[in-house]
């Protein structure tokens, strides 16, 4: 907390960061809803939508937290948000030490290879990593997870006949979030493109998934 609180006196409290950032990029809510962003970016623009909280996922359900939310959806708002919410991770870290059993966590599903195991051949088609996914005949699934840069999801099909996935597909945050740049960069000043583009924190090898 010691190094967000001069992160938050050097950067978000200072007049000249502020100017540049707030009331451009400005993203409303049906903008947002439109296209599909999640995470801080959807969230500093009004929308109280969490993975964690909506879908809750591993331990989630057993942490007291709230989906947090700003209303301005402007530049300085998702830089903001994103200072609040790692501010709130430190908080759900600690609480989820305080919950962890003074035994062993590792799950017993799954064997893992010894020090004595032999080549890089017996390595890989050993179950160190895992034993492969069994899912229902004839169905397709979807699951997600609340990452850094908003929802990641994963779409799995499964055949008539076969129980392992033969289709997978990737739902990376970052695609949505580039495509909002030809919406919000119209009318906006060549000095704010980069500006705005940053507090979207989109990655192209993420949207390239």
């Amino acid at each position: 907390h010691v190094y967000l609180e001069a992160v938050e006196t050097l950067a978000l409290n200072n007049r000249i960061f502020q100017q540049r950032n707030r009331g451009i990029g400005l993203i409303s809510q049906e903008q947002a809803i439109k296209f599909g962003i999640s995470g801080v970016n959807l969230r500093s623009s009004g929308v109280c939508y969490d993975v964690r909280k909506h879908a809750s996922y591993g331990a989630y359900d057993m942490i007291d937290f709230e989906a947090l939310t700003l209303s301005d959806g402007d530049c300085f708002a998702r830089h903001k948000m994103r200072h609040m919410e790692i501010k709130q991770s430190v908080d759900i870290v600690q609480k989820c030490i305080f919950l962890m059993p003074n035994d062993g966590i590792c799950s017993k599903e799954y064997n893992f290879a010894t020090k004595d195991s032999g080549g890089v051949n017996e390595l890989l088609y050993s179950d160190l990593f895992s034993r492969g996914l069994e899912l229902p005949k004839n169905i397709i699934v979807y699951s997600a997870v609340e990452s850094p840069r908003g929802e990641f999801g994963v779409h799995m099909l499964t055949g008539d006949n076969q129980t392992k996935p033969y289709r997978m597909h990737f739902k990376s945050p970052s695609f949505a979030h580039i495509q909002m740049l030809k919406e919000i960069l119209i009318g906006a000043h060549v000095d704010d493109i980069k500006s705005i583009a940053s507090s979207l924190d989109f990655s192209a090898e993420d949207a390239d998934r």
